[in-house]
């Protein structure tokens, strides 16, 4: 009888840890197709600015060039990224306290798409919203040929510590290659505003990056979040910095109010 319960305990053991590995090849099976599908939607940002700050009297500057990932979400070249890449000064303002009498003015001066096959675009920031941390951008003139997407429509909502993955692209060094992770959803904020806590394993990837569940639908996109005035005096020891996963129909409210002749896009 020991023998057989046994036998019956292993058997049910074999049985889970198969289940255990069929998932995780359907999870990476369907993020190979999504990279297949999408990976050319996630592009490189070139950002040139010029950082202004003066403190105790003293005054400097200097220009910057740096890139940053984002997300295509049209394809005329809408792309939408985090405002936090593209200009520090929004997240820096929200953080320090009202009485800090130093200046810091981040101006940009030039942007650009870097496309998967090195073509460049370049491009213009049409919308900001500080409160998102979330920017949309268009390329200064409409590219000959559409560029992949990402859908906004259909996005889901997953569930706590439901499978998420999200795919990004490597710098220079790697040749700006394809890249993947997998994790989950370890928290849901509903107010004021909804947005996921991601596992460290997607927060990996960066700002600017869509996120999908473990069918391939669209999630939403890491950008950070902020808590306003965190850099105050007696404003507690909180993290005033974290990564969340905005929710695609939050974004897509936003993406709606660009104009359909792109008039209002910054110079």
């Amino acid at each position: 009888m020991r023998i057989m319960q046994g036998r019956l305990m292993l058997g049910l053991l074999a049985a889970v840890c198969l289940t255990g590995f069929a998932m995780a090849d359907s999870l990476a099976a369907i993020a190979r197709q999504t990279v297949q599908n999408f990976g050319d939607a996630i592009i490189t940002i070139e950002v040139v600015a010029e950082q202004k700050w003066a403190y105790g009297g003293s005054q400097h500057e200097s220009e910057s060039k740096s890139e940053v990932l984002g997300t295509v979400v049209d394809p005329s070249g809408v792309v939408v990224t985090a405002l936090s890449s593209v200009d520090r000064s929004q997240m820096i303002e929200r953080l320090r306290s009202r009485q800090d009498d130093s200046s810091f003015t981040i101006t940009v001066k030039a942007i650009k798409y870097i496309l998967p096959d090195n073509t460049e675009i370049a491009a213009t920031v049409a919308l900001r919203d500080v409160d998102l941390d979330l920017a949309v951008l268009v390329p200064v003139t409409r590219p000959e040929k559409d560029m992949t997407a990402v859908d906004l429509a259909g996005a889901v909502e997953p569930g706590f510590l439901d499978e998420i993955f999200t795919i990004a692209r490597m710098g220079r060094i790697a040749r700006r290659t394809v890249v993947g992770m997998t994790g989950e959803v370890q928290g849901i904020v509903t107010r004021p505003r909804a947005y996921y806590i991601p596992s460290s394993e997607i927060a990996s990837g960066g700002t600017g990056v869509p996120v999908f569940d473990a069918r391939g639908r669209l999630v939403g996109f890491v950008l950070l979040h902020v808590l306003p005035g965190a850099m105050a005096p007696g404003a507690g020891n909180d993290n005033p910095v974290i990564p969340i996963v905005l929710p695609a129909a939050e974004v897509r409210e936003v993406v709606k109010q660009l104009p359909s002749d792109d008039s209002a896009a910054e110079p």
